[in-house]
């Protein structure tokens, strides 16, 4: 129930849940977040291919014991990943503001730099300008101000055949 929410939404809704069971009242949480069933409950369920696993006290769960539990296997939380040698700036954005589909603010102040040789992930709820700040850089939404290069040119509300040809994609 909390993909959608901001984190002061989940933390407000368990607040709530707290305070209906401090209330007496018995809930169940189905989630699939590992530390969101930790931080909430007293006691969890794991189900796999429709059946239970098993129930463990959350004092006594950790999420490696949850999720070999769910999968039926010892899962490796850890991914030890060389260091990136970052190269020379790609793609540069400064200070980008541009509209949502719905007139408002879709981006405000956005900054950052692209490394050759490194992978940038963009993360947040759906809605939150991911869609805005991939049409900016391609050209497809118009930056109502800042700046975007790519290799040091200004490509900043230019047409996206150009951009393309520069070698984004």
């Amino acid at each position: 129930p909390t993909a959608v929410l901001t984190p002061q939404e989940v933390d407000d809704l368990f607040r709530i849940l707290r305070q209906m069971a401090d209330d007496g009242r018995g809930l169940i949480f189905i989630s699939h977040k590992l530390h969101e069933v930790l931080n909430l409950t007293h006691r969890i369920t794991v189900l796999r291919d429709g059946r239970r696993v098993g129930s463990i006290p959350t004092k006594d769960a950790t999420k490696e014991i949850l999720a070999e539990m769910m999968v039926g296997r010892p899962v490796v939380f850890q991914y030890d990943q060389a260091p990136v040698n970052r190269g020379a700036v790609k793609l540069e954005m400064k200070d980008v503001e541009a509209l949502s589909d719905r007139g408002t603010a879709g981006l405000s102040g956005v900054s950052m730099q692209v490394h050759a040789g490194e992978i940038v992930g963009i993360a947040g709820v759906s809605g939150n300008g991911q869609k805005e700040l991939a049409e900016v850089i391609a050209g497809l939404r118009t930056a109502t101000s800042g700046s975007v290069s790519v290799h040091g040119t200004d490509i900043t509300n230019g047409e996206p055949a150009k951009i393309k040809a520069m070698g984004l994609s």
